[in-house]
């Protein structure tokens, strides 16, 4: 097949709208989109400060130690929906501080950056986590 997607035929010079159609086809063609990355000088340093293997198992902990919590209460439930009702509660209340947690974690610029956000983000979900953990399987 000879007819590509990026290629316009019904190119008329004197019609802006067959003009715009005709740029916007050539943009879609794929060896053009591979030379733009090339022929543009990018400015300043690619950025990426890693979590440290034991903040990550600190976050592991934390978030083992409301799946302990949670676990006995779940495996005693008759209605199945009860399950899901919990498994929304506690992801509501985590997913602000997790929303934080990533939002530090892109803006640290070194380790230390880093360290803090998952020491904020471990401490939030010790404590205020498994409290509400606690409150909400009172119900159940």
């Amino acid at each position: 097949m000879t007819d590509k997607a990026y290629y316009y035929k019904n190119f008329d010079p004197n019609n802006p709208i067959a003009q715009m159609n005709q740029e916007a086809a050539e943009s879609l063609d794929p060896n053009k989109q591979k030379r733009m990355v090339k022929d543009q000088a990018i400015f300043g340093e690619y950025n990426f400060a890693p979590i440290m293997e034991e903040k990550k198992d600190l976050l592991r902990e934390a978030l083992n130690e409301i799946h302990k919590i949670v676990t006995p209460t779940i495996k005693g439930l008759s209605h199945t929906s009860n399950c899901a009702e919990i498994q929304d509660k506690i992801y509501r209340k985590i997913a602000p501080w997790e929303n934080q947690f990533n939002t530090c974690v892109f803006n640290s610029k070194n380790t230390r950056d880093t360290n803090y956000c998952a020491d904020t983000f471990a401490n939030q979900l010790k404590g205020e986590g498994v409290e509400y953990t606690k409150t909400i399987l009172k119900d159940y």
